[in-house]
Order: C-alpha cells, then structure tokens, then sequence
C-alpha cells in the first residue's frame, strides 16, 4: 500500500509525515519545512528487515531471551527471519512483533491517524498472540497540529511489556543532544553512576554519541525533554507517561553511522520490563 500521509502547514513551520500500517506502523518519512530528518540510507535496512526510519517497538524490547512465542527455525514465511538467523539471533521479531505485521488503521481526520494491533489478528497464517507468546492490544494515534507532531502509544498485554519509538535520525555533523536526566544510565540493563565527560552544566550533552548505545532517566522520572541540536534548528521530543509511571529514553548511534536514534520508552528499563501495560506520549516541535 501506499504510505499514510499527514501534513499540516498551518503553524510556524510546514509539516509531513508518512506511515506504513502495513508494515510495522513506521513513520517512514518526517519532514519538516522540507528537510527529511529521517536517515534515508537506512531505507534498505527497514525493507529487508524492518529496521530504519521510524521504526516502532513493543510489545518487548530487543533481543528477548525468554524463548517466548514460536522458534525462529519455524518461522520460514516471514523472510527477515534468514537474515537474522544469519547473524545467529534467536528471537525473531527484535523489538516486538509490533514492529513487522499489519496494523489495522483509519484516519478518521485529514491530520490524524489512528492504528491498533491484536494479538488475535492474523498474519501470514499466524495469529500474532502465538508469534509473540502472549496476549496484547496495541494503539499507535498520530496527530499533526499547528506546533508539530504528536504521537501517543498505549497498549496492555499479559505479560510486562514495552512501547517506543525507534526514529534513526540524520546525523548531522556538529550536532549535539541535551536532556536534564538523573545522575545515573543504564549500559546493557544495568545502571551505572553518569560519567562527568557526559555533562555540562548539570545537564547531558553529548557531543559525538559515536559507537555509543546506552539508556537514560529523566529528571523527574515520569517525563522529559530530549533536543537533538542541529544546524538546521533544534528537535525537542517532549515525552511523558500520563500516568505518571517511569519513562527512560535509549541514545543509538553505531560507529561512524549517517544517522542517531533517539528512543523514548514507556519504562524505566527496557531490558527488565515490569508492567503489564503502556502509556507513552511524544510530541516532536522544531525550534
């Protein structure tokens, strides 16, 4: 299918914004008076394997261990599933079967778009509940106002579970990211004392995040701020968990990449998830 366009050129700034429910509900396309800020080199990635531009994650996080769902050497009809074997991975779908099968979607408003995944639905021949190991229900609602973006995922499931998203931005030399964030950051799940070569002024700023994949936590725990700095304007995500549960937000940029991703998440540590449901909201806006 053709990809589901939102666009809004009524504020200060002209907005487009491109879907694929179809494919993993990812935001494929994020330009912003006319600039893409998603990396397109990672275009191929997201066809072969669902990976790149604005990819989305839930129901769980990267890599799973837990030997939930089918066995990947059963999966042969989902193709990426080569690919990762090749690689020697076990899990099949890295970040959530949210990321690859059908959503279903309407648009219900020119600048408003509204998905929702089942673990009752069917793909392939599969229903997704037997894919993921569990019961789940998703909904991905995404809104194009005058002052930019703003996207809001929620989802329940029987086991703990995780949304966010997974946005590889164009890296921009002589970037920079800020965020006011607790003194501390998770390398690999555990949580470690923040190193001062991160920090100016009581914030963090990271200056050249290369070969660099570690998680941090807002300030206030439940909500945050994260600028991505760049010569052609600054990209605030405002995130927070209505409910006022933990949030925390991944910095992923492997050496020397064409592009950084920045990943709000609706939990504290993604690789120890703990809560059976997820409220996340995230607005974009270009300063």
């Amino acid at each position: 299918m053709n990809p589901v366009i939102l666009s809004n050129d009524s504020g200060d700034h002209s907005w487009q914004v491109s879907f694929r429910p179809d494919r993993g509900m990812c935001c494929t396309s994020l330009r912003i008076d006319g600039r893409e800020w998603l990396d397109p080199d990672t275009a191929p990635e997201y066809e072969r394997r669902f990976a790149g531009l604005g990819a989305f994650i839930g129901p769980h996080f990267h890599n799973r261990k837990d030997g939930k769902g089918r066995p990947i050497d059963e999966l042969a009809a989902f193709p990426h599933t080569e690919i990762l074997k090749a690689k020697g991975r076990s899990d099949p779908f890295p970040h959530g079967i949210g990321r690859y099968a059908p959503w279903q979607w309407e648009q219900p408003e020119p600048h408003r778009l509204v998905a929702t995944l089942s673990s009752e639905d069917e793909w392939q021949g599969y229903r997704l509940g037997d894919l993921e190991g569990y019961r789940f229900q998703l909904r991905y609602e995404a809104t194009l106002s005058s002052d930019g973006l703003h996207l809001r995922l929620s989802g329940e499931a029987d086991d703990p579970m995780v949304m966010g998203l997974h946005f590889y931005y164009r890296w921009f030399p002589g970037s920079r990211i800020h965020s006011f964030v607790q003194p501390e950051y998770n390398h690999a799940g555990s949580f470690e004392p923040l190193p001062t070569s991160w920090t100016s002024g009581g914030q963090l700023e990271i200056t050249n995040p290369d070969d660099f994949d570690y998680g941090f936590l807002p300030f206030d725990g439940h909500s945050g701020a994260l600028e991505y700095l760049t010569p052609h304007g600054t990209l605030a995500l405002h995130f927070e968990d209505p409910r006022r549960q933990a949030v925390s937000f991944q910095i992923f940029r492997p050496p020397e990449s064409s592009f950084v991703c920045l990943e709000p998440l609706s939990t504290r540590n993604p690789r120890a998830l703990e809560n059976k449901s997820a409220d996340l909201s995230v607005a974009f806006r270009l300063s």
